[in-house]
């Protein structure tokens, strides 16, 4: 009889990494739901702070979890230090303790000793905000609605780079969803509208689009997620054209595509987030075709999806975020409640 291993899902799932993924095993996802606080099941965002609190980014609020309660932070427009906007999307602690969240309207600074939020518009305007990075050189890049931007916590002004991420054939700047930093220093942005690598110390700009005339090219130009992993690779999640993996060598993509009539092809062609464990397999989360593991010794994936016969399996097969906190347990959060 295999091993079973466990997880926990609030609304996301929590996944104990202390025992490898060397073949396919059950895993028991437990459960942690509006049930038990959780404003909304949507979870979008995770992170676990400096002082141990876990916190979830919904559709409806930002929750706070000392791993007994919650507590929930909404926009309250009687009161100017809410937060901005209730539907959150990001979330980021930086080197400084400073604690940002980015939500469907507007980046905030949450002050925890006075439990209040600081707004940042860029003068009248607030943007979505779908990422906040801070790279190697303590700067801190947001991806919006809007473009890209870099943004000075010191004064509060944004620096727009919006000819970096130009849609092809248009002035207009592409949706930012994703930033990443290699192990060379160089930025990525993934848009709506293709894949740039920026290099700030030349200013050097390369582009990566889909070419149908190649399958080394990217599939989709459409990237909802990048990921570098221990080894130094880059992971691009797409949606619609799979994931790939970048060949630094060859500036070249090597793309994993679902296959129907292959069990261990990844599950879908949406990819919506990506994680690596401490074991070195890689973690996506797809939309609609659950989270398939890359084993990346066995080079094949094993896919654990919603089973409605089996209250200890996912939720939900639509999974948006995934995060290794530092005891190694993996969260997940997915589109619905367990």
């Amino acid at each position: 009889m295999k091993p079973t291993r466990k997880a926990t899902v609030i609304s996301l799932y929590i996944f104990s990494l202390n025992v490898y993924l060397i073949q396919a095993q059950p895993i028991n996802f437990t459960h942690i739901t509006t049930n038990q606080g959780l404003s909304q099941s949507h979870v979008s965002a995770i992170l676990k702070d400096k002082k141990g609190f876990m916190w979830f980014g919904s559709e409806d609020g930002l929750n706070k979890y000392d791993g007994y309660t919650f507590t929930k932070y909404k926009q309250d427009l009687t009161n100017k230090n809410s937060i901005s906007n209730s539907n959150i999307q990001d979330i980021l602690e930086d080197k400084a303790g400073n604690f940002w969240v980015g939500t469907a309207d507007g980046l905030n600074c949450f002050d925890r000793a006075k439990n209040r939020f600081i707004h940042y518009p860029d003068g009248q305007v607030n943007y979505s905000i779908n990422d906040i990075f801070q790279d190697s050189k303590n700067r801190i890049w947001l991806g919006t609605d809007s473009g890209l931007f870099l943004f000075n916590p010191q004064n509060g002004s944004y620096t727009a780079y919006r000819a970096i991420t130009e849609r092809q054939h248009s002035r207009l700047s592409a949706f930012v969803n994703r930033i990443a930093e290699d192990d060379q220093g160089v930025l990525w942005f993934g848009t709506e509208d293709g894949l740039y690598q920026y290099d700030s110390n030349t200013n050097q700009v390369i582009s990566y689009r889909k070419d149908p005339r190649t399958k080394t090219s990217i599939q989709s130009n459409w990237i909802k997620d990048l990921y570098k992993d221990q080894a130094g690779n880059m992971w691009i999640g797409t949606h619609g054209g799979g994931l790939s993996i970048y060949n630094r060598t060859t500036h070249s993509f090597r793309t994993f595509l679902h296959d129907p009539h292959n069990s261990l092809s990844i599950a879908h062609n949406d990819i919506l987030s990506i994680q690596e464990d401490k074991a070195k397999n890689l973690w996506i989360g797809t939309e609609n075709g659950g989270i398939s593991i890359y084993h990346t010794t066995a080079h094949k994936f094993t896919t654990y999806k919603h089973n409605p016969d089996d209250n200890a399996s996912l939720n939900n097969n639509s999974v948006y975020c995934l995060y290794k906190d530092d005891a190694d347990n993996m969260w997940i959060g997915t589109y619905a409640g367990a």
